[in-house]
């Protein structure tokens, strides 16, 4: 059993620390590093869905383990697998939904300017 509870927090933490790397070191970082908007947005856009992914396995791999140690389904009820359960609804949102408005925003902003570059202002 304490096999599974290394695994599931295994999970938890390479879920939680990709993000956390992702919004405070990477897109921050590719933004001033690298010259173009377009690709710092795009190395961003490619990262995030990746993350989102990897989200989404670890929290069913996650919930999984949970299931296992319990030994009883019944284990998805606790608060903790609650939480997973609404991570993991909230990553498929963001893939999704928030995602693809994102991209549908920066091809706007990309015709609107006929190719020059558009004034800093922030999207998010």
């Amino acid at each position: 059993m304490n096999i599974l509870r290394t695994l599931e927090f295994l999970a938890l933490s390479i879920w939680l620390g990709s993000d956390a790397f992702l919004s405070f070191i990477v897109a921050p970082r590719a933004f001033l590093v690298i010259a173009s908007r377009d690709q710092a947005g795009a190395l961003v856009g490619y990262s995030l869905t990746r993350m989102h992914w990897m989200g989404v396995v670890s929290g069913v791999l996650i919930l999984l383990f949970r299931i296992l140690r319990a030994r009883s389904a019944a284990s998805l009820a606790s608060p903790a697998s609650v939480c997973i359960v609404l991570m993991l609804l909230l990553t498929v949102v963001s893939q999704l939904a928030v995602s693809p408005k994102m991209a549908a925003l920066q091809d706007g902003l990309d015709r609107g300017y006929g190719g020059r570059q558009p004034p800093a202002c922030r999207i998010f």
